[in-house]
């Protein structure tokens, strides 16, 4: 009998079926995962600690910016920032023009407004923080985030909604038209029972879809987990092994009898029990297996570090980085040299990860929820407050260098584009230009200008 079978009757079952439980090979080739909604959440967010740190970081920065309501008071000015906060173009000039675009466009509203208020108090379970972090975890996970604002039918704010609520993406279907283009009729959530919600009582966040089907496929976003799925089950397959090989692979090898024969079921059983309290867990980590009769050695395993799995682990977490546009440097990596710096991974954190999911959170509220507050004399507009972020506080030095730099000054502007309100002062709206230019007309002839020993006609 060889080696082989064996260890197959030690085991009960062959080595390879037992190992291969959930990766498995056809034909050679690797089989796998099927990633829909559900495996997002569960094997993605719920049970790989790389895709959680990943995401939570992403969702956590964003759900820090803050979200303000502004009374629009300019209409022109109003479509120029509209027009330039869609750009995705975060340098300290376009930056700056946007402020201003702004200042001149939007007025802060108070506390007490109730957009504002249904912002900051979304239902009476999750704070905004909390809310908006979900909101944002959703549709990194799963590529939608749906959220129910019931509207009241009755009263003084008939057709408004007072609370907000996140709906599970995995839960969620869209009822769409048959006609091009295609349309969403009405939502679907289905747990336990099926309800429905109306179309005007849904905020929908989606990433884009190209996968056009029949059915209207493109009308639900698409997850990046899902352009990452071999990625994620080969970082499963990654973890798997070295935990494995910690509680499992503690032998190296076996030194077996080259003359063994079939044995009893007894003789079997007891081998068996040798087998499993010797050969496995971490105390026995790098033992030899020793049997009667004339010797010979079989390695049966190769050690993480054999494998190169850690290696592998790093490369594979870079991958994961790069699915949602971040730099590993945020996350414990001792990397030095050439790379990217830690101010640089943060502050890349912010325009290249949170801020456009804030911004394309924005675009959705403003879309579905800001025209049910708006009446005849007022119209809102939700924005973000970049003011208060650290991280971007160097581009408002850079801020301060290019007003410094400019010919003309009007301080309340300067003093609103950094967050610091209108000051109340006389002079403070008046337009001022810098001392000591000169017009063309008003300067004496060129030849009039003094010789100097360096002078050549």
């Amino acid at each position: 009998m060889g080696l082989k079978n064996i260890i197959s009757k030690f085991l009960g079952i062959p080595t390879a079926q037992k190992i291969a439980t959930q990766f498995t090979t056809v034909g050679g080739l690797p089989v796998y995962s099927n990633y829909d909604t559900i495996s997002n959440i569960y094997n993605g967010y719920v049970t790989s600690d790389d895709v959680y740190s990943i995401v939570r970081r992403i969702a956590r920065t964003a759900a820090m910016v803050p979200l303000c309501v502004y009374k629009v008071k300019d209409e022109k000015a109003m479509k120029e920032y509209e027009f330039a906060s869609k750009q995705n173009n975060y340098s300290t000039q376009n930056l700056m023009r946007k402020e201003v675009l702004k200042l001149k466009a939007l007025e802060k509203v108070g506390v007490d407004n109730p957009l504002q208020k249904l912002l900051d108090n979304p239902n009476p379970v999750y704070s905004k923080t909390e809310f908006n972090e979900g909101a944002y975890t959703f549709r990194l996970i799963t590529g939608n985030t749906y959220i129910h604002t019931p509207l009241l039918e009755l009263g003084v704010n008939k057709g408004k909604p007072l609370e907000m609520w996140l709906l599970p993406s995995q839960y969620m279907s869209l009822q769409v038209s048959d006609t091009w283009p295609r349309s969403v009729l009405y939502y679907r959530l289905q747990i336990a029972d099926l309800m429905t919600f109306p179309t005007d009582e849904v905020i929908h966040l989606r990433y884009f879809n190209p996968l056009f089907n029949y059915v209207g496929q493109e009308l639900i976003g698409m997850s990046p987990l899902r352009a990452g799925a071999k990625i994620l089950d080969r970082q499963q397959a990654e973890t798997d092994y070295s935990v494995s090989a910690f509680q499992n692979g503690g032998i190296s090898g076996i030194v077996s009898n080259e003359s063994f024969q079939d044995a009893s079921t007894e003789s079997l059983g007891k081998m068996k029990a040798d087998f499993y309290n010797e050969a496995t867990g971490t105390g026995n980590a790098r033992k030899l297996l020793f049997t009667l009769g004339k010797m010979q050695y079989t390695a049966i395993g190769l050690s993480p570090v054999d494998m190169d799995v850690l290696n592998s682990e790093v490369r594979t977490f870079k991958k994961l980085c790069n699915l949602y546009g971040v730099s590993d440097r945020l996350f414990n990596n001792d990397a030095s040299g050439s790379e990217i710096s830690v101010d640089v991974a943060y502050k890349d954190l912010y325009t290249n990860a949170a801020l456009p999911e804030v911004y394309a959170y924005r675009d959705a509220l403003n879309l579905s929820l800001t025209p049910k507050f708006n009446t005849k004399s007022e119209k809102y507009f939700i924005d973000c407050d970049l003011t208060s972020i650290p991280e971007l506080q160097d581009d408002m030095k850079d801020m301060a260098s290019i007003f410094s730099s400019l010919p003309i000054m009007i301080p309340n502007i300067i003093a609103k584009a950094y967050g610091w309100g209108d000051i109340n002062e006389e002079g403070m709206d008046k337009v001022y230009v810098k001392n000591g230019y000169t017009q063309l007309d008003d300067m004496g002839p060129v030849n009039d200008l003094p010789i100097t020993p360096d002078y050549e006609p």
